[in-house]
């Protein structure tokens, strides 16, 4: 009882945006508490549903932390990242299709980030994801995220390479076929294969015998 009315009635609000440094800094606390939170299990995986809702029906968490995802203090963004990994850690395999596209469009947004530090922590955030994904999942939302995804394998900093990585592998599960055409479409445009063809062979050992 403690943990839910801590989780709705402090932290949640305080996760909300308003304007002003003294409201910015409240709000990267705010954030941070919600990561201890989750990552500590205070709050049972019954408490967050509550508190994030439905797909069509999103609770106060939901909003509260994308925009905190959004903010413009990079380190908000960051502890937010870390914050939605430990989420996607608590409800794995209870997030219904609207908050699975709710989610990687937000991660796919902050593999984008001007900050790699952040990319970094999206992209681990994106395999704790993965696991949520049905076997053959809505195959047109699945190539869109995969290609996004991918993407990165080729990118300018290693780290960024790596980080992507156990997200793209954790994404061959839900439609090995699919994944080695897309993968290979995309090692055709990257300067570095090497991570494309380690994704396409942990594939290629998913699909059944000949």
């Amino acid at each position: 009882a403690h943990a839910r009315a801590l989780l709705a009635e402090v932290v949640v609000p305080a996760c909300v945006w308003r304007a002003g440094k003294v409201a910015s800094t409240l709000r990267k606390g705010a954030t941070a508490c919600l990561r201890a939170l989750l990552r500590f299990r205070v709050c049972s995986r019954e408490e967050v549903r509550e508190s994030l809702g439905e797909g069509l029906k999103p609770g106060p968490l939901e909003p509260a932390l994308k925009s905190c995802m959004d903010d413009d203090e990079a380190e908000t963004r960051f502890i937010a990242s870390q914050a939605l990994k430990e989420l996607l850690d608590v409800m794995q395999g209870a997030l219904d299709l609207e908050q699975l596209r709710t989610w990687y469009l937000e991660l796919l947004k902050r593999l984008d980030d001007s900050n790699d530090r952040i990319r970094i922590e999206a992209a681990s955030a994106f395999a704790a994801l993965m696991p949520s994904f049905p076997a053959g999942y809505d195959p047109t939302q699945y190539e869109y995220l995969l290609r996004n995804l991918a993407v990165h394998l080729d990118d300018q900093n290693p780290e960024v390479q790596e980080g992507v990585f156990p997200a793209v592998h954790a994404a061959a599960r839900v439609n090995p076929e699919a994944f080695i055409r897309i993968i290979e479409d995309c090692r055709s445009r990257h300067r570095r294969t090497t991570l494309c063809d380690a994704a396409i062979q942990a594939a290629r050992a998913l699909l059944p015998p000949p």
